[in-house]
């Protein structure tokens, strides 16, 4: 690998790209191991994939994140001209990541968790898909920002917040925030492989519950977030 020192931008192969996210993929999600966690809400059981044994699931769900991240990889320069179209492109790849894993169709969040801060699953289609988007098109094209923040941002509306996804919200994200940085010719982030590392920085209560809590929480995860590329 060769880095250029001082803004981490590198001249990189597909292969250690797929490798790095492969690594992150399995110190950060259940799903390697075999597990599909329909604990986080009640009603999630019935979108997933009936009579899947763990090495089902745990072969599946490593050969889906691989060949998403190859096919981001070779996507990297891809050419998006509106929020609609890079909505497009951002749910083939969480269908991907889901594909034999949960039931056909199933991609936004319907339910509500009744333990974790994240937007009232009513209001995401109606309320937050549509200006998320809008402002993940700003961040990517029409004022491109640091690649590092984008990729974190992402992470952190997708998943931490919001968490869009019915299923796999944490994989198909970082995915899409990999996507980010590739883009950008940047290096992944490393993860630690203990999970209370990786949720420590996360938020504590909903994104519009209160602004000056929300800013402050939002900078805490990028703080978090930007750390991981440090070494």
């Amino acid at each position: 690998m060769r880095t250029e020192r001082g803004n981490d931008r590198m001249a990189d192969t597909r292969q250690t790209y797929v490798e790095h996210a492969l690594r992150n993929y399995v110190r950060t999600s259940r799903t390697s191991r075999g597990l599909l966690d329909a604990s986080a809400s009640e009603g999630k059981r019935h979108l997933l994939t009936d009579g899947l044994t763990p090495l089902d699931v745990e072969s599946l769900a490593v050969r889906n994140y691989r060949s998403t991240i190859v096919g981001l990889y070779d996507q990297r320069d891809l050419t998006v001209s509106s929020a609609t179209e890079l909505r497009s492109f951002v749910e083939s790849v969480v269908l991907s990541i889901n594909r034999g894993l949960t039931r056909e169709g199933v991609l936004y969040r319907q339910h509500d968790s009744s333990t974790l801060p994240y937007t009232r699953a009513g209001a995401l289609l109606l309320e937050v898909v549509g200006p998320l988007f809008e402002d993940f098109y700003d961040k990517l094209l029409r004022c491109p920002s640091d690649p590092v923040e984008t990729a974190g941002w992402v992470e952190y509306r997708m998943d931490l917040t919001d968490h869009l996804w019915a299923d796999g919200c944490g994989r198909s994200t970082k995915a899409i925030a990999a996507w980010v940085l590739m883009r950008a010719r940047h290096r992944l982030p490393d993860y630690p492989s203990s999970r209370h590392s990786q949720f420590a920085a996360a938020p504590r209560v909903p994104r519009t519950e209160n602004e000056d809590h929300e800013r402050g929480q939002y900078e805490k995860w990028l703080r978090y977030y930007r750390s991981l590329f440090v070494g």
